[in-house]
C-alpha cells in the first residue's frame, strides 16, 4: 500500500460480508497499521474477514487489503 501520511485526507471504510461498520474521513493517521488498529478497537467490529478499503484524496491513490479480526 502507499505511504501514509498524518496531514493526508484520508477516507476509510471496513465491511465483513458486506455490512460496512467502520467509517473514518479525516487526516491524523499517519499508517496503515495505525488504521488497521481504529478498525480492530471499534465496538461494532465482529469477527470475521474484514476488506478495508482506504481512499487518499491528498496523494491520489485508493486501495483495498483484507485481513481477518478474531478473537
Amino acid at each position: 500500500m502507499a505511504t501514509i501520511s498524518s496531514t493526508d485526507n484520508l477516507f476509510a471504510t471496513a465491511s465483513i460480508m458486506g455490512q460496512q461498520f467502520f467509517h473514518f474521513a479525516g487526516n491524523g493517521i499517519s499508517s496503515l497499521s495505525e488504521l488497521i488498529s481504529r478498525v480492530r478497537h471499534h465496538p461494532l467490529a465482529p469477527k470475521g474477514m474484514v476488506t478495508l478499503t482506504v481512499r487518499n484524496s491528498s496523494q491520489g491513490w485508493s486501495q483495498s487489503r483484507a485481513f481477518y479480526l478474531g478473537a
